[in-house]
């Protein structure tokens, strides 16, 4: 299943979305969109509604790989943050995976949440 974006607030947000699965060819092919995406700006933020998972297809040496593509995103700067809503059961295999990696970005503010609207308090969105 791939990984549906739309770029909002003048290229500071991006929404994106996900259906039943989510491998790591999908988050990295999605990143990889983001990074040649002019309409997305430096600095942007992200919220990644994955509400709709119930499988991740993810291992721990894969973090890894997502992680060294997150660092060459030039457009990441101090204090990006990423807001990923989840059900329970994939923000707890998501917050194991992202724990496992001891090589981690620090540009990067990346928390879990149950619901979208807690998520847009958090990146300041409405």
């Amino acid at each position: 299943m791939s990984i549906e974006y739309e770029v909002k607030k003048n290229g500071f947000i991006v929404y994106a979305d996900a259906g039943n699965a989510i491998s790591t060819e999908d988050i990295i092919k999605f990143e990889n969109s983001i990074i040649a995406d002019n309409n997305v700006k430096p600095g942007y933020n992200s919220l990644l509604d994955w509400t709709q998972v119930s499988r991740l297809d993810i291992i721990k040496d894969d973090v890894t790989s997502i992680i060294k593509i997150l660092i060459k995103d030039r457009k990441n700067v101090h204090g990006r943050k990423i807001a990923i809503v989840a059900r329970p059961s994939v923000t707890a295999e998501l917050t194991r995976l992202v724990d496992s990696v001891s090589e981690g970005n620090k540009n990067v503010n990346l928390i879990f949440f149950n619901d979208v609207m807690t998520a847009k308090i958090w990146l300041g969105i409405n």
